[in-house]
């Protein structure tokens, strides 16, 4: 039997474009909902680089970083949130701060901001850089349970994730330099000053309610 091959004819970006539904083409660029809770829920999301590129490798160094110093501190410890993170996954699209069962999650969208200019500004020691690549490479080679390794799996195998990618990502990823971290951090600081640039969604209590914001209000009667 005679194999097919099938050509493509436009590029990723091309091809990406065609599997977003219309509807999500045209959504606004702040979106709150407001629910009947004492905690909050906030992201904030950026655009980042293809997987696999130098440019994503610093970004997930700096989702590490973030995690484990400036969001930890400002949000976790001193707002009282029960969590707050980074992370990036090039085949995602976006680079995503998260906050999680948070009293104000609204200042938490100003504090991000804020925590990527400072990171922009500031130069990892040698330590510091030396600290989380080796984090985040026994991130991704730890043991995991059978339920980890089928959801890794399965997503791997809808990304069309390989095992060359998975080898390349390693490699650049123990590649990164502490300038390449800071460049990673002014990029999204700056896009985090161009409204078009970003995605914030927040659910906030209906008593916090701020009639003074711009973007969607959304109301859930649960």
């Amino acid at each position: 039997m005679k194999k097919l091959s099938v050509k493509r004819s436009i590029n990723e970006a091309e091809f990406r474009n065609l599997t977003v539904l219309s509807v999500e083409k045209n959504y606004e660029n702040f979106e709150i909902f407001n629910i009947p809770t004492q905690v909050g829920y906030s992201v904030v999301g950026f655009p980042v680089h293809n997987l696999c590129t130098k440019e994503n490798a610093s970004e997930v160094i700096l989702a590490k970083y973030l995690s484990g110093t400036l969001l930890w501190e400002k949000i976790r410890t001193q707002g009282g949130a029960y969590g707050a993170s980074a992370s990036t996954f090039g085949v995602h699209d976006g680079f995503f701060c998260t906050t999680y069962r948070d009293p104000n999650p609204e200042k938490s969208v100003s504090i991000i901001k804020e925590s990527l200019k400072i990171a922009s500004e500031t130069l990892l020691s040698e330590i510091e850089l030396n600290r989380l690549l080796t984090g985040n490479y026994g991130d991704m080679i730890q043991p995991r349970s059978p339920f980890g390794n089928g959801w890794i799996g399965i997503c791997r195998f809808l990304n069309s994730i390989v095992d060359e990618d998975r080898k390349k990502l390693c490699d650049l990823e123990l590649d990164v330099k502490a300038q390449d971290v800071k460049n990673a951090a002014k990029k999204l600081y700056e896009d985090s000053l161009i409204d078009e640039n970003i995605k914030i969604v927040i659910m906030n209590n209906k008593s916090k309610k701020n009639k003074k914001n711009a973007g969607v209000i959304v109301d859930l009667p649960l």
